[in-house]
């Protein structure tokens, strides 16, 4: 890591990538393996955006929208738009956490941000960050639609405690 980073990191201390306090639902954790490296020894892009489409449906999950739920109700969720961000190098034997936070609630649609840290010494260190909008779709006809009722009240509960920059950690997930 160059000098830059180390300052950088030092700045940024237990805020996470987007300069927010560390906080929402954590919805990945595991190891980057030898195989998800580039040709530079680097955790490559593409696995950066596995890790980070495994956190979609975690927190995904976390409000109802499972596999039972798009398959009931012929839906799917599909992503319209995203911006990921890189903080540090990432190398094979990195352990990770991912913590993921709804940031915005509308009819058809939800803008999430997904926030990587990697595990260095016991402490959390901010790696990555993808904030994703995306839409709730009807698979049939592939066009957008809204969320039923009981799907948008929670989404709305989670907003509603992860917005509270005064909420750390895991508490918004309770």
């Amino acid at each position: 890591m160059t000098e830059d980073m180390s300052n950088v990191v030092e700045e940024v201390g237990s805020t996470t990538v987007s300069g927010e306090a560390k906080r929402g639902v954590v919805t990945f954790q595991g190891a980057i393996y030898p195989a998800e490296c580039d040709h530079m020894d680097h955790f490559n892009v593409a696995f950066y955006m596995r890790k980070f489409d495994e956190c979609n449906w975690s927190n995904f999950a976390s409000v109802g929208i499972d596999r039972r739920h798009m398959e009931e109700h012929g839906v799917g969720m599909g992503a319209m738009e995203s911006r990921t961000k890189y903080l540090r190098e990432l190398f094979a034997g990195d352990v990770l956490t991912c913590r993921s936070r709804i940031l915005e609630v509308h009819a058809k649609v939800i803008r999430t941000i997904h926030e990587m840290w990697v595990v260095e010494d016991g402490v959390e260190i901010p790696a990555a960050s993808c904030e994703l909008v995306i839409a709730y779709f009807d698979r049939k006809v592939s066009k957008a639609r809204p969320f039923p009722e009981d799907v948008k009240a929670r989404l709305m509960a989670r907003w509603e405690k992860e917005r509270d920059p005064a909420v750390p950690d895991e508490a918004a997930a309770d």
